[in-house]
């Protein structure tokens, strides 16, 4: 029993570091979509810390930490994401994970724009011992309106990954394609819909990509509540190290607003 318990949580854990990314920038896009327009100097932050120490018949440590912060000007916009996530007991670690996202978007306003990238991760947990990328994307806006908001990129970037889970290890440096759809669309004034997705692989072997999705439907059932569902799948076609190629998540829930 304790053994179905371990690998139920390992993939749990799996599925939920795939996406924390791309979630908070999900949630980036939605807040830059909504200030894109105006011709002030704004600022948008969340920061959150945890910190729990629970001594029982182990000692648990555990410390996490989410952050974002945009910054848009009446030209650029700058983008910053972080995570961590630390647990231990009796002094090894059980959890440590973590990211670092920055991304500039230069002449925000116009149909086509620019984006610069760059990023930092480790996993202990998947056998992530680094990986880092750097990038630039070109945005074009296939429409933008008050109800729908279409963008896309394509781009390169410089991709270096470390991996080491029990006997196997891999270490990687490669030029990849990276492309990604934005999609926002208000179907109704209580009902709005939103998702973005990653595709990037290396360009010998393109038809083999990394696909990494985030969709959002919101549905307001009164001034104050909302029903909210998100679905976040993520694959890799040919992963570095025998891992399973596909996972994803599907959750739902209530969401009270004040």
């Amino acid at each position: 029993m304790n053994f179905i318990k371990k690998i139920f949580f390992t993939i749990s854990f799996f599925i939920l570091i795939q996406t924390n990314l791309v979630a908070q920038i999900l949630n980036i896009e939605k807040e830059r979509q909504e200030i894109k327009t105006t011709d002030s100097t704004v600022w948008r932050g969340n920061f959150v810390f945890g910190f729990d120490l629970t001594k029982q018949q182990n000692t648990v440590l555990q410390f996490d930490n989410d952050d974002y912060l945009l910054f848009m000007t009446p030209k650029h916009s700058y983008i910053w994401i972080g995570h961590i996530n630390l647990i231990k007991s009796e002094g090894k670690n059980v959890i440590s994970e973590g990211y670092f996202h920055h991304r500039i978007n230069f002449w925000r306003k116009k149909i086509l724009s620019a984006e610069i990238f760059t990023q930092y991760q480790y996993n202990e947990t998947r056998g992530l011992v680094n990986r880092g990328l750097l990038g630039i994307t070109p945005r074009l806006a296939l429409h933008a309106s008050d109800k729908l908001d279409v963008a896309i990129g394509t781009g390169a970037m410089y991709e270096w990954e470390e991996w080491k889970l029990n006997e196997n290890y891999a270490l990687t440096r490669l030029i990849k394609s990276t492309n990604y759809i934005n999609f926002h669309a208000q179907l109704n004034k209580n009902t709005e819909l939103m998702f973005i997705t990653y595709y990037q692989a290396r360009f010998d072997r393109f038809f083999h990509p990394r696909i990494i999705g985030d969709a959002n439907f919101r549905a307001k059932l009164s001034k104050h509540v909302s029903f909210n569902l998100h679905f976040t799948p993520y694959y890799d076609d040919a992963p570095i190290i025998p891992i399973e190629k596909w996972s994803y998540e599907v959750t739902s829930g209530i969401g009270i607003q004040f």
